[in-house]
C-alpha cells in the first residue's frame, strides 16, 4: 500500500497519561480488566516505523506523573524506536498548563505554543 498525503507524520501530546496502570477503582472499571491495559498504553505500539511522538509535559503536573513518559521511553528503547520519541518538560507548568498556553486567558509566558509551531514546521 502506498502512503497518501493523509499519513500521520507526527503526534504531539500535551500532559498525556501515555502509559500507566490504573490504580483507582473507577479507572480500573473504565479501562476494563487488567488484560486490556496494554491496549491503552502507548508503549505497546511504539516501533521504529511509527510517526514521531512529541510528549510535552509540565514538571509541576500532579495529575499525570512523569512515569508515563519514562515508560514510553523505556518501551521505545527496548523496541529500537528511541529516535521516534521526543520529550519536552516545562519546569514551571502544571497539568493544565500545556493546554492553557493556547488560550488568551493564560497569563503565564510559556514556550509551549512556539515549541508546537516549531514541531509542526519541522514535520510538515
Amino acid at each position: 500500500h502506498g502512503k497518501s498525503s493523509q499519513t500521520i507524520k507526527s503526534v504531539i501530546g500535551l500532559s498525556g497519561p501515555y502509559h500507566f496502570i490504573p490504580r483507582d477503582e473507577d479507572l480500573m472499571d473504565m479501562f476494563g480488566p487488567p488484560s486490556a491495559y496494554p491496549q491503552m498504553q502507548v508503549g505497546t505500539f511504539v516501533n521504529p516505523d511509527m510517526p514521531a511522538l512529541y510528549m510535552l509535559w509540565g514538571a509541576k503536573d500532579e495529575v499525570v506523573a512523569k512515569i508515563n513518559i519514562d515508560n514510553v521511553q523505556r518501551a521505545a528503547r527496548e523496541k529500537g524506536a528511541s529516535d521516534r520519541i521526543h520529550v519536552k518538560t516545562y519546569d514551571d507548568l502544571d497539568h493544565a498548563g500545556t493546554i492553557k498556553a493556547f488560550t488568551w486567558v493564560f497569563e503565564h509566558n510559556s514556550n509551549v505554543v512556539a515549541d508546537v509551531m516549531d514541531i509542526l514546521a519541522r514535520e510538515y
